[in-house]
């Protein structure tokens, strides 16, 4: 840790041989961590470690993390306004 640097908590952990590490149950309660949760690790430029939790906030972070089975010409708006407009149909 650098001089400075406050601590608010300090915890350990062992790297396993699949290159797993277990985030001790402190921690994930301060951070409010659930199984299944992603976390960002953040190298520092001073050579520091830092873990975030990293939550998705809406459908639309999610845009583009898969790959279409057939790739669709039309354009994301396209796309989107044509499912408003299906979805309001059915709920008239």
């Amino acid at each position: 840790m650098k001089q400075g640097t406050k601590e608010r908590m300090v915890a350990t952990s062992r790297l396993s041989a699949k290159g797993q590490v277990v985030i001790p149950v402190e921690i994930r309660k301060m951070l409010s961590l659930e199984e299944g949760d992603s976390v960002k690790y953040i190298l520092t430029e001073d050579g520091d470690i830092k873990i975030e939790p990293y939550k998705r906030s809406s459908v639309l972070d999610l845009y583009g993390s898969l790959k279409p089975v057939q790739p669709d010409p039309r354009d994301f708006s396209e796309i989107r306004d044509e499912m408003r407009k299906e979805r309001e149909g059915k709920y008239r």
